[in-house]
């Protein structure tokens, strides 16, 4: 599912911050980070050709850029620029293949809040940007209330979209329900996530690049993804995560609702022994 790619499944990205000082040679004061995620390697149990490792550089504690190569050999770059440096409010994302920038996703701020994400894609004539989707979000206070994914289809010409609206319900800090409908027929239940969490840090916890808006703070251990309508079905999923000696997840290892494996996150850290 879309949704669950672009809002769950890509480790949102949370504010924090962890630093210490070091002296140089010269005797100058050089600030450090700790902790900050350098390499996700993603494994497929049931898909080899799904497998891929992502590489982060950093700028301070924000990203600069995140290298994600493929099973097949193929690899993008995204180059991150910012808004607002110190917040980490960014202002776009280039999307890079072979050395050029063939998409962006651009990003609207409000009062330090993430209130849209668009992607466009650069059209055969390597002048023209498309739209290929949007997710717009609105606020509760400073938790996000719904998201709103507008679908260009870009891919089918715009014959097919489908703009879908998510409600969020919180449990503290984390979003352990989420509604999901057509965004023109909001009486009417399309899909159903179910979150339990542990009380460990993201992997992200030191680094204050925000791609998502913050909706949780800890790690899923258990979701239940429910779909309604003619062809109903339910999927369960169980993570168990490893940390380190800092409390920095390690591994997340993703299981169905029969113990069978799915997929292994190993996560790699700067500065962090």
């Amino acid at each position: 599912m879309k949704k669950v790619l672009y809002l769950f499944f890509a480790f949102a990205l949370l504010a924090g911050k962890c630093k210490k000082d070091k002296t140089d040679d010269d005797g100058t004061q050089e600030q450090t980070y700790e902790c900050l995620v350098n390499k996700i390697t993603f494994t497929d149990h049931n898909d080899a050709t799904q497998n891929e490792e992502t590489v982060y550089t950093y700028d301070g504690n924000v990203i600069k850029s995140k290298t994600r190569s493929f099973a097949d050999g193929s690899f993008f770059k995204y180059n991150y620029y910012y808004a607002d440096k110190s917040k980490g409010l960014l202002d776009r994302i280039d999307i890079i293949i072979q050395g050029s920038v063939v998409a962006k996703v651009n990003y609207t701020i409000q009062n330090d809040k993430i209130t849209q994400r668009a992607l466009v894609v650069l059209a055969n004539d390597n002048v023209t940007w498309l739209p290929a989707w949007e997710v717009i979000y609105s606020y509760n206070g400073d938790k996000v209330s719904t998201v709103q994914i507008v679908d260009h289809d870009l891919w089918n010409q715009g014959a097919n979209p489908t703009d879908e609206t998510g409600v969020y319900t919180y449990t503290g800090d984390n979003v352990t329900n989420s509604k999901w409908y057509d965004t023109s027929d909001m009486n009417t239940l399309k899909e159903e996530f179910n979150y339990q969490y542990d009380q460990g840090k993201r992997a992200f916890d030191n680094v204050v690049t925000q791609t998502y808006p913050k909706t949780r703070v800890n790690n899923v251990t258990h979701t239940e993804h429910n779909v309604y309508g003619t062809n109903p079905s339910t999927e369960i999923t169980n993570t168990a995560i490893t940390y380190n000696n800092k409390g920095f997840p390690t591994k997340y290892e993703v299981t169905d609702d029969r113990g069978n494996p799915l997929n292994t996150e190993d996560v790699e850290y700067e500065n962090c022994n």
